[in-house]
């Protein structure tokens, strides 16, 4: 049940915010962005610039303590 919830949850946000960089990679700019999915060009270009920056997020270091120095 727990993992369901998960999936629908992710499915959901994927929805808002994939469409956008979806439309983003074939070529379109946020105002043709804006006007497929009915929403402000301000709004797209945060959809996009959202998922580029989760896209280029780096994955968590865990380091033991002292290693560095």
């Amino acid at each position: 049940m727990m993992r369901q919830s998960i999936t629908r949850y992710m499915a959901e946000k994927d929805a808002v915010y994939g469409e956008a960089f979806r439309l983003w990679r074939e070529g379109k700019d946020t105002l043709e962005i804006g006007r497929i999915m009915g929403i402000s060009e301000a709004d797209a270009h945060r959809r996009v610039h959202i998922m580029i920056s989760h896209e280029n997020r780096r994955p968590a270091r865990f380091v033991k303590h002292g290693t560095l120095s």
